[in-house]
């Protein structure tokens, strides 16, 4: 239970992975709850001066990829040649800090399958975009796994590997791996913690590799996936909700403009459709 296998994810991190190896090896050193521990990096194939930096850590396990694949496809990469039985994935832009690593581990003893680093802090949402877009992500995977959750894309977590293992095909290949991986833990019944962290700003030199639209469009349409998957009657019912309620506005709006009526009862009609479907669909499945 005191071995841990450390996954880290680079691409282009030349001016943050040399300290986050330090930080994970004296960290390591110290520790009261880690007795033995693996260090893999997974460059998702860098044109920076990564590789050289990581090359001087020899005790280092140093996989690359030959293409851009993702951030989602390192980690899993990672997961697949590590090993010991408990993995701890941690992003190599420095932004979470290793010195909280002992407060997951002990939450993570205490037999859960799955702890995470919930980001705390003024760093979180420096973007006026990315704060509205997550509450919109976050507002969706609640609403389909009926769960509260604080944080659904910590890149900071301890995790049981023979778990994540059972489930590696229905995670992302991209930035939404965390958030997928979120979702199926949930779906999955296994058990899980979040633990407070502070959230680092990133430096200034090293940019988020985040595209905002694109990874968010990325992340929603594995939220689908695993929701079709796993209870899609959620998300029918979901669709099924917003045509109700636009049908309602459009019968609100003929009562001021004539002629009208017609979009929001095609609208209100499509709503029941979508509902039906969604019921067949289920029944279907349960056959």
């Amino acid at each position: 239970m005191n071995e841990y296998s450390f996954i880290i994810p680079v691409y282009n991190e030349e001016q943050t992975i040399e300290n986050v190896i330090l930080d994970i090896q004296n960290k390591c050193s110290e520790s009261e709850f880690i007795s033995s521990y693996e260090i893999i990096i997974v460059d998702d194939n860098s044109n920076d001066n990564s590789s050289n930096i990581i090359s001087k850590f020899k005790k280092v396990k140093y996989l690359k990829n030959l293409n851009n694949f993702g951030y989602g496809f390192s980690l899993k990469k990672g997961i697949i040649n590590s090993k010991y039985s408990n993995i701890v994935i941690i992003d190599g832009d420095g932004t979470y800090p290793v010195e909280y690593l002992d407060k997951l581990i002990k939450e993570y003893n205490m037999g859960y399958d799955l702890v995470i680093g919930k980001r705390t802090g003024k760093n979180l949402n420096l973007s006026p975009f990315k704060k509205p877009m997550r509450m919109i992500l976050k507002f969706i995977v609640e609403y389909a796994t009926g769960t509260k959750i604080p944080d659904i894309n910590s890149g900071f977590r301890v995790i049981n590997k023979e778990k994540i293992l059972k489930n590696l095909d229905h995670l992302s290949n991209a930035f939404s791996f965390t958030t997928s991986m979120t979702m199926t833990f949930i779906y999955s019944k296994y058990s899980i913690s979040y633990i407070d962290i502070p959230y680092e700003l990133r430096n200034k030199s090293s940019p988020s590799k985040v595209r905002l639209l694109k990874d968010s469009l990325r992340t929603l349409q594995y939220i689908i996936k695993i929701i079709l998957f796993f209870d899609k009657i959620k998300l029918f019912v979901l669709i099924s909700f917003i045509l109700f309620v636009l049908s309602l506005l459009l019968f609100l709006i003929s009562f001021y403009k004539i002629g009208l009526l017609t979009p929001g009862f095609l609208t209100f009609l499509v709503s029941i459709l979508v509902f039906c479907i969604g019921m067949l669909s289920e029944t279907i499945n349960k056959k």
